[in-house]
């Protein structure tokens, strides 16, 4: 069995940009004079580890405190930015998502987003889950039902938050091997937009596909460990042509 692990924001999902654009807001109330490539160097990673490279940018100290009150108004601003802008779906990716399930291949999605804001994301796009990643001690967490025209609905979704790190190391792949039953890295194809997808990709072992679909440019994609990069998940050939 085949198994297709994509991001989400700006690879299966257009959000217009909105998560960078809170998570800069959100480090500058704090005083901090944030560039467009430090914003750039923490794509796909984990928020609060995001959150802490972008403070101490330029050798500026922090704290566990102000880590946590900067990624509380940074969950914040995201909820608002949400509401008033929901996100939907890459033109044609459902479509070419719904060919991988055809074909009998699994669908997760893998997500620098906590579980919450991963399902408010789901949830706008009309998009159901049938399995999460459950952090330890968290027990049983129900399925988020599909909603909205679309009803489609991946295998499985692994937030940042339960697993023990973010990319670009390769526990977010792994885990979405184990929930949906893939044994071999040679099954799996990671599909990404940014430099840290393609980074935990190659420390998973797993066939690593960069798109364009985000706001990174194709040299610096293609300066990273890869099989392909295209335009849009939307031409994603068949799995097993992925090489």
């Amino acid at each position: 069995m085949t198994l297709i692990v994509c991001d989400i924001a700006g690879t299966t999902v257009n959000e217009d940009g909105i998560v960078y654009r809170e998570l800069r807001a959100c480090v500058e109330r704090r005083g901090v004079t944030v560039t467009a490539d430090q914003v750039n160097a923490v794509k796909g990673t984990e928020k609060r580890s995001a959150i802490t490279a972008l403070l101490t940018a330029g050798g500026r100290g922090t704290s566990e405190e102000e880590v946590a009150e900067t990624f509380a108004d940074f969950m914040d601003g995201l909820r608002r930015a949400y509401a008033e802008q929901p996100p939907s779906p890459v033109a044609g990716v459902e479509d070419r998502l719904r060919a991988v399930r055809a074909a009998g291949g699994s669908i997760a999605l893998t997500t620098g987003f906590q579980r919450d804001i991963a399902e408010v994301v789901l949830r706008a796009c009309g998009w159901g889950v049938r399995r999460f990643s459950v952090a330890p001690g968290e027990g049983h967490v129900p399925a988020l039902e599909a909603t909205g025209d679309a009803g489609f609905t991946v295998d499985a979704l692994v937030t940042s938050d339960t697993v023990p790190a973010g990319r670009p190391a390769p526990y977010l792949i792994h885990r979405a091997m184990e929930m949906t039953g893939v044994a071999s890295v040679d099954d799996v194809v990671s599909v990404g937009d940014t430099v840290a997808d393609l980074q935990a990709a190659a420390n998973a072992g797993v066939r690593g596909v960069g798109v364009l679909t985000g706001s990174v440019a194709r040299e610096v994609l293609e300066a990273q460990p890869h099989a392909l990069v295209l335009d849009s998940l939307a031409d994603l050939p068949e799995l097993d042509e992925v090489r």
